[in-house]
């Protein structure tokens, strides 16, 4: 014969419980509605800009295209450049979701402070490359000392 075991919660602990939770809510709330509590990243002024195209080869490859100048400027042979695909077809598309042409540029930023940003001008979406490690930050860096070399 099995007894069941009714499970008591005292009051208090289940008012305390949703007080906390209510309090985060309008913490929270008020935090975003007034901007309190937000940091925001200082702009740091762009040092650097290369306005890029990528266009898909038929053998799998891509290639980097120095937009203003019309001149491929790198390819990566298929299966290379992984993270330069990835964080670019994230912003194709958010591009293409919102009505832009694949053949825009994408504006890649060196930053007085070093840091590198990859941006969607019809979008205004941009993804700092840091966040995402050194060697990640260099697959487009390589695209910036290459620009670099050739000017």
């Amino acid at each position: 014969m099995s007894h069941a075991h009714d499970l008591v919660v005292p009051r208090p602990m289940l008012l305390a419980a949703a007080s906390l939770v209510l309090f985060a809510l309008i913490v929270t709330g008020a935090a975003r509605l007034t901007g309190a509590g937000i940091a925001e990243a200082s702009q740091a002024e762009v040092v650097q800009t290369l306005n890029l195209q990528f266009r898909d080869e038929p053998d799998g490859g891509v290639s980097v295209y120095d937009h203003d100048a019309g001149e491929r400027i790198w390819l990566y042979e298929p299966e290379t450049g992984g993270f330069v695909r990835v964080a670019l077809r994230a912003l194709a598309h958010d591009r293409l979701v919102k009505g832009g042409a694949p053949e825009d540029a994408f504006r890649l930023n060196r930053l007085a402070n070093g840091r590198l940003v990859i941006e969607d001008p019809v979008t205004g979406r941009s993804i700092g490359l840091e966040a995402f490690g050194d060697d990640n930050e260099q697959d487009f860096a390589q695209l910036l000392s290459v620009k670099g070399e050739r000017q």
